[in-house]
């Protein structure tokens, strides 16, 4: 967590140029993985853990795609990374207010009666 929530910061010292053309997208991540977190805060007064595969999915999908950005300058796929990232916090939410009691490495099917 440390990592993701440093990389904003990160970004914007070190490619304030980079970071104005992919604003938008920036900033919807970074609100996505804050509103994941203080949905777990607000339910449980705990960070949430789940470890679904779109989570890890998407934990691999944006380090690809931040570096391919910042080494290389290519966009799109941060774009693809930003749309998974919204989709995998989603499901956290749903995940979140669905559990009775805060659990670890969740199966997705946990959310399918929603």
């Amino acid at each position: 967590m440390c990592i993701y929530l440093s990389v904003p910061v990160c970004a914007i010292w070190l490619y304030p140029s980079l970071v104005r053309e992919v604003y938008a997208y920036f900033f919807v991540v970074v609100i996505a993985y804050l509103v994941s977190i203080l949905s777990s805060l607000i339910r449980f007064k705990a960070i949430a853990s789940y470890l679904t595969w779109g989570a890890k999915l998407a934990a691999v999908v944006m380090s690809a795609a931040t570096l391919l950005v910042f080494v290389f300058g290519l966009v799109w796929p941060f774009k693809i990374a930003v749309i998974l990232q919204v989709l995998v916090s989603l499901e956290e939410v749903l995940i979140t207010f669905k559990l009775e009691s805060l659990r670890s490495n969740v199966k997705e099917t946990v959310i399918k009666s929603v």
